[in-house]
Formats: structure tokens, C-alpha cells, sequence
């Protein structure tokens, strides 16, 4: 493409070039008219007929003939002025167009490749609030602050404290999860929630995986995978457990709170594997395989889905060692079988950066 838009722009100069020349032959022509006008001036001013006779003629021959050479080497004046003009827009046109095909590959170099999946949105509060929690601090339940690069807050005791997030109208294509790593100032653990907004309408409450410990941070992980077919809208972040599960907020009041960052990730998919003795389900049409020798020895299987060259790949709880990605074919790796015993053993994905 880029050579084809190079011909082209090559082809303009050259077009130019010959404008420019027409022009300029054409201005000659005009200023051998003008000199001919001038010698019937002059020879009307001699007053003889001879001489004006003369003046006739070399306008004729050099002007070629009268008004009507006149009014040509005009037109011919203008033509020339025009092209000269079109000359320079054309120049100016084709800087132009150099300039965005100097431009072009910068910007679309770095999109080339496989098709990338939706965007995760992330959060870590070092630019300040970053639209969270736009609302009162009677709304809240909390009063909020942004400081050391953490979403910070105390507990107001008049309910279950909560921030809310910027919009979002994330697509749930698949399995997703809210991840936060927070910390919290009671003497005790507890366990964070969320309440989802859905474009669908429904508002849904969702309890972290696990409790986050006292006074240090933690990841609280927030599954939404069984969230298909919808649009997350919004979901406020309840850090000291969510408004169905405090009995009374006024115990929570002057309770400290921080958020070191918020993310939403989406959970690596296993669709297929081969590699040993393979079979294929005819109820999903997903290939699995079967008879895999857990020796420890050389023998990989291929293992195809969603975002597994960024995940961890397990064959029961053993990792599947050194994955590799396979050339040509978006969302296939190999890997090498652990040592294990004999017997089933599930296939799994986890993502390489929460548990």
C-alpha cells in the first residue's frame, strides 16, 4: 500500500511540473501579445498610415493579430495566474497528503495482529478519585479521601459504608471478576461485597471469595461468572461487607478503610485439549483427551480457549510445565506434563496475577 500511495504522489509532482511549463509558455505567449499592442500604439502615434500599417502588421505577426491577439494573450495572462495558483494548492495539497502517510503507519502499526479481547478496566488512584465515589458522604455512609496512591476512607456508623464507581457498560462476554486489594481497620476479618448494576435493570449483591484480614492488604475477588448476556453498568464497593450482612453500621462508625486498586478481569476459558488419546464430546463439541502419561517425560498437549498465554494451566493440582503458545493459531498453547499418579485428573486455567 505504501509503495502504490508513493507512485501516486510522484505522479503529482510530475503533473505539476507540466502545468507549471504550460503556464509559463502560455505567460510568454501573453507577454509577446502585450509587445505587440505596443507597436500599434506606437505607430498610431506616428500618425502615418504606414507606420500604423506597421504596427498592424508586427502585431499580427508577433501578437498574433489585433483585438482578438489581445484578448487571447489576456486569457492566456489569466490562464497562466490560475495555474500558477492551482500549482501551488496542489503542492500544498500534496504536503499534505505526505504528512498522513508519514503518519499512517505509526498509527496503525501498533494495531496490527490477532483481534484483541474487551479492554479490563482498572483503577489505582494516582491521579485522585478518578470518578469514584461521586456522591455525599451521608450517601457514602463515609467520608473519602485520596492519599499515597490509595483510596482511603472512615466510616461514618450511619450505614454500611460503600463507594461507588464511574460507570462502565461493560459487556459480560464471558467469566468476569471484580478484584480489589484492600485493607481494613477492624479487629477482625470480613469478608467485602459489591452490588452490580446490570443494564438488564437487576441489581445483584456479591460476596468476596474469602474474608480479608485485619489491618493489612489483601485481594478480595468478586466472581461474576455466572453474570452471562448482560451489561455491567456500575457496582458500588461495600469494603467493611456489604449492606444485607451489617447488622448495625453504628459499629462500624470511625472504622478506616483503604483501596489500593480496583480491577475487573476476565477469567482464562479452557475449550479443548489433545495430545494423547483424543476424543471429542458430541453434547458441546469440545475435544478432550484421555490416557496421558504423567511420567514427567516429553509429552506436551495442546490446549485451546480464552486468554490462556497469560494464565497458569494445571493438570489436576500439578502445573502444566513450560507453555508455549502455538504459531498461527489464536488462543492454542502447548504445555509439558507434570509427574502424577495414574487416574483422572482435571484440567484447569487460573490468571497469573490474583489467585
Amino acid at each position: 500500500v505504501r509503495v502504490g500511495w508513493f507512485g501516486l504522489v510522484g505522479w503529482l509532482i510530475r503533473w505539476g511540473e507540466k502545468k507549471k511549463e504550460r503556464g509559463e509558455e502560455e505567460e510568454a505567449g501573453a507577454r509577446r501579445g502585450g509587445a505587440g499592442r505596443a507597436d500599434r500604439r506606437a505607430g498610431r502615434r506616428a500618425g502615418g498610415q504606414a507606420g500604423y500599417v506597421g504596427g498592424q502588421v508586427g502585431g499580427l505577426g508577433e501578437g498574433e493579430g489585433g483585438r482578438g491577439g489581445a484578448g487571447r494573450g489576456r486569457a492566456a495572462l489569466d490562464g497562466a495566474l490560475a495555474h500558477r495558483a492551482l500549482v501551488r494548492c496542489g503542492l500544498q495539497r500534496l504536503v499534505l497528503v505526505l504528512q498522513l502517510l508519514l503518519a499512517l503507519p505509526r498509527a496503525t502499526g501498533a494495531g496490527a495482529g490477532p483481534p484483541r479481547a474487551a479492554e479490563e478496566p482498572s483503577w489505582d488512584f494516582g491521579a485522585g478519585l478518578d470518578g469514584w465515589g461521586r456522591a455525599t458522604w451521608e450517601e457514602l455512609g463515609a467520608v473519602l479521601e485520596v492519599a499515597g496512591d490509595e483510596l482511603r476512607g472512615v466510616a461514618l456508623g450511619t450505614r454500611a459504608p460503600r463507594v461507588h464507581s464511574p460507570a462502565l457498560g461493560l459487556e459480560l462476554d464471558g467469566p468476569w471478576a471484580i478484584v480489589a486489594r484492600l485493607k481494613h481497620g477492624l479487629a477482625t476479618g470480613v469478608t467485602p461485597a459489591v452490588t452490580v448494576r446490570l443494564g438488564s435493570g437487576a441489581s445483584l449483591q456479591v460476596s468476596a471469595r474469602a474474608a480479608v484480614p485485619s489491618n493489612s492488604f489483601d485481594l478480595a475477588v468478586f466472581p461474576l461468572f455466572e453474570l452471562r448476556n448482560d451489561t455491567l453498568e456500575a457496582f458500588d464497593l461495600f469494603p467493611l461487607g456489604g449492606a444485607a450482612t451489617v447488622a448495625d453500621p453504628r459499629a462500624l462508625a470511625r472504622v478506616a478503610f483503604a483501596v489500593d486498586w480496583v480491577r475487573i478481569l476476565r477469567r482464562p476459558v479452557l475449550t479443548g485439549a489433545s495430545g494423547c488419546q483424543d476424543d471429542l464430546d458430541a453434547s458441546t463439541g469440545e475435544t478432550f483427551t484421555v490416557n496421558c502419561p504423567l511420567d514427567g517425560g516429553a509429552r506436551r498437549i495442546k490446549l485451546t480457549g480464552v486468554g490462556l498465554r497469560q494464565a497458569r494451566l494445571y493438570v489436576g493440582n500439578r502445573l502444566c510445565r513450560d507453555p508455549q503458545p502455538v504459531a498461527g493459531e489464536l488462543g492454542a498453547v502447548t504445555c509439558a506434563l507434570p509427574i502424577g499418579s495414574t487416574g483422572p485428573a482435571r484440567l484447569s486455567a487460573a490468571r497469573r496475577d490474583v489467585p
